[in-house]
């Protein structure tokens, strides 16, 4: 239900829920870093900055938010990325008070220590709410799909780890393990899950319960995929494997996963030969 209505909500009604959530984080920051800053105990002219002075204020750093993307992101898509442009944009407007209440006169009272800490209350506030709203993605997307499908990973390298972070936000298919030949890997973790071993640790299957098998090595040699797709084959396992590096730099990974090909063995693409012209 949570999915559907999320998937239904509009630009128009997305932009409201923001606006709403982030005034409300922004006022909230205010307040509770002033209070902090006095100990909860804020003398009256300090409360009369907060009325004079950050009324003016909620509204820039809702301008920054804007220019640094958070109204056009999707609500429960947040990332280092966006990150990163969250705590640029309020950066950004922190700076300029801090700035402005040191080279330009002021009527009234206003802290740099409390200037600071809404800023750092307000990123932590806003990212927060937005990853509150990713985790109810995943927890929906995980009912609305009912059981997942236990995938093991072949290559815990950086498009084995896109391809367990899209799984665990999608639902449907859920990463149990990562298999990889890199020895210093072993025994470590990608997003969680944990590294055990080259894809041969697979033949004790009852210790991992995997269902299928995504090979996620899009530059290995062929000559390595041959010998996986034959470890697995041996033990009738279904499996696939990531698209191309050229679709994982568009961001098409669950969705473009396919069989192995004859040119994945080969290492190159295979030759279609015209024999009626030979």
């Amino acid at each position: 239900m949570a999915k559907t209505i999320h998937h239904n909500l509009s630009r128009n009604q997305r932009f409201i829920i923001l606006l709403v959530v982030y005034t409300f984080v922004l006022v909230a920051s205010t307040f509770l870093a002033y209070g902090l800053r006095f100990d909860f105990a804020v003398p009256t002219e300090h409360q009369l900055s907060i009325l004079k002075v950050w009324v003016w204020v909620w509204p820039i750093k809702l301008i920054a938010l804007s220019l640094a993307g958070q109204f056009s992101s999707l609500l429960s898509f947040f990332s280092i990325p966006d990150l990163k442009r969250l705590a640029f944009g309020l950066g950004l407007v922190t700076a300029g008070l801090l700035f402005v209440w040191n080279f330009m006169p002021w009527d009234y009272e206003v802290s740099r220590g409390a200037i600071i800490l809404d800023g750092i209350v307000a990123f932590l506030g806003i990212s927060m709410i937005r990853l509150a709203f990713r985790l109810i993605r995943q927890n929906t997307s995980s009912v609305d799909s009912g059981e997942p499908i236990r995938i093991g990973i072949v290559g815990a390298g950086a498009a084995g780890a896109a391809l367990a972070r899209e799984m665990q936000v999608q639902g449907g298919m859920r990463p149990i393990v990562f298999f990889d030949d890199a020895i210093e890997k072993h025994g470590t973790q990608v997003h969680g899950i944990p590294v055990v071993g080259p894809v041969e640790t697979l033949q004790n299957q009852e210790q991992f319960s995997v269902e299928e098998v995504v090979i996620a090595m899009p530059s290995v040699s062929g000559a390595r995929v041959r010998e996986v797709t034959n470890v697995l084959q041996s033990l009738n396992m279904t499996f696939r494997t990531v698209p191309t590096m050229s679709q994982l730099a568009q961001g098409q990974v669950v969705t473009a996963l396919r069989p192995v090909r004859i040119s994945d063995i080969l290492g190159r693409e295979s030759v279609d030969l015209e024999t009626r012209k030979l």
